[in-house]
């Protein structure tokens, strides 16, 4: 079914590959063994990545407009990472931290716009990051009930 509607497909299997049923025989599989999970572990990886990272073309478009705004509100000027290094440091990132969802341009942003600038930030540009982003996705002022 997932093939049918054109999802992106991983397939294990712990037999020889020589005996899934025909019918998915053509597609690649990752075998695995119970006695070399290391191994498995690293192809693993080495197939999602391709998989997982093809939301961050996207997302990297998204942090570099971001990244301009932000630029060109502190007037500063910082060095843009490759799209590569880009989905790289994203997909390391995740793995230490919650992804916000997509449609929190706040918590996107927040994630997202550091990876942006080559080379670390130093203390004052994380400051100047988290000011710009609480002034441009300021929640609006709700008046207190009196």
């Amino acid at each position: 079914m997932a093939h049918v509607l054109n999802k992106s497909v991983l397939l294990i299997t712990g037999d020889p590959v020589e005996e899934p049923p025909s019918d998915i025989r053509a597609f690649e599989f990752i075998r695995y063994s119970l006695d070399d999970d290391v191994a498995f572990f690293e192809k693993l990886d080495r197939a999602l990545r391709p998989l997982l990272g093809k939301q961050y073309g996207e997302f990297y478009c998204r942090a570099s407009v971001l990244l301009d705004e932000f630029q060109h509100a502190k007037a500063l000027h910082f060095a843009r990472v490759n799209q590569e290094k880009f989905t790289a440091e994203a997909l390391e990132k995740a793995q230490r931290s919650p992804v916000p969802h997509a449609s929190d341009d706040r918590g996107f942003a927040k994630f997202h716009l550091p990876i942006m600038m080559q080379g670390p930030a130093d203390l004052d540009v994380n400051v100047a990051i988290a000011s710009w982003i609480d002034e441009r996705f300021a929640l609006p002022h709700v008046p207190a009930p009196e």
